[in-house]
């Protein structure tokens, strides 16, 4: 009973949740139809070296349920270095597993210990503030965001990661 309410102080308003869910949408599918040829001619790429396209690992998401997180297997350097094996993951946003911000993704729920109250109030994301800032403990990471979410604490993220990623 005790995770429950703890859980409870991270959620946020209804309103918030849909405009959210619904950005996260909409952006993750104007986004697939932008980057399909790219993703296209990655696979190409991947299938030519005879390796297999996609990567799923399963992970732990909001409320603690499990899901397949998408990408590109491992290929070469520039691939990796601008992110672009994580395109996959816009499936992840448009069936709501994932968000464009949000706590880290996880595999082992165990390793969270007793904040994990934080973690599951949220979807995992392709970026948060764990990208951002140097912290000491990811769960640190996670329950701030988790108290602070708002669509401009979001951007900030978003804009902070687009510079981390061009340097």
């Amino acid at each position: 009973m005790a995770t429950r309410i703890h859980r409870r102080r991270f959620e946020k308003p209804p309103k918030l949740r849909f405009w959210k869910r619904a950005s996260d949408f909409i952006l993750a599918a104007a986004l697939l139809v932008a980057f399909t040829p790219l993703m296209t001619l990655i696979a190409l790429v991947i299938k030519c070296r005879g390796r297999p396209v996609l990567a799923a690992h399963l992970c732990i998401g909001a409320d603690g349920l499990p899901f397949r997180r998408w990408e590109f297997c491992p290929l070469f350097g520039p691939i990796s270095k601008a992110g672009l094996d994580q395109l996959p993951q816009l499936f992840n946003i448009l069936n709501g597993t994932m968000s464009f911000v949000g706590p880290r993704p996880i595999t082992d729920a165990g390793r969270l210990g007793p904040r994990s109250h934080a973690y599951f109030a949220c979807r995992p994301g392709i970026t948060g503030l764990w990208n951002i800032t140097d912290v000491h403990h990811r769960s640190d990471a996670d329950r701030r965001y988790a108290d602070e979410c708002s669509p401009w604490f979001d951007l900030v993220i978003v804009a902070k990661t687009l510079v981390t990623i061009s340097d």
